[in-house]
């Protein structure tokens, strides 16, 4: 069951990333951290093995937070049932308004993760 939950998460950051990153033409890709905050010498777990966590499934609490692109929704929320059901203790909600309304919500630090079906836009 943990290998499951942890497999579940690992595939939930790693959409979210691929959907974030997505379509940029942004040079700043590579700038490094601003100085007030430091780089992060954290390295991503390889692909092959499970991302690992704190706690055991079962065991986590608290509240995330969903929004963005409603193409993507059907499958954030098959995302968000699937972990659910392993961490009764989790509420996830998912909201599709749409790309732009959701990465409105996500830079004013409302959501935790943005679903994107389009680029970002400067603005």
């Amino acid at each position: 069951m943990r290998f499951r939950t942890q497999r579940v998460v690992a595939i939930t950051a790693a959409a979210s990333l691929l959907f974030a990153a997505c379509g940029g033409d942004d040079d700043t890709a590579d700038a490094p951290a601003p100085a007030d905050e430091p780089a992060s010498t954290d390295a991503p777990a390889p692909a092959d093995e499970p991302a690992s966590t704190d706690a055991p499934a079962g065991d986590l609490s608290g509240t995330v937070v969903v929004s963005g692109s409603s193409t993507v929704e059907p499958i954030s929320i098959a995302v968000a049932e699937k972990f659910a059901a392993e961490n009764p203790n989790v509420n996830i909600s998912v909201d599709g308004p749409g790309t732009g309304d959701g990465f409105k919500l996500f830079c004013a630090g409302e959501t935790d993760i943005n679903d994107a079906s389009s680029k970002v836009k400067e603005s």
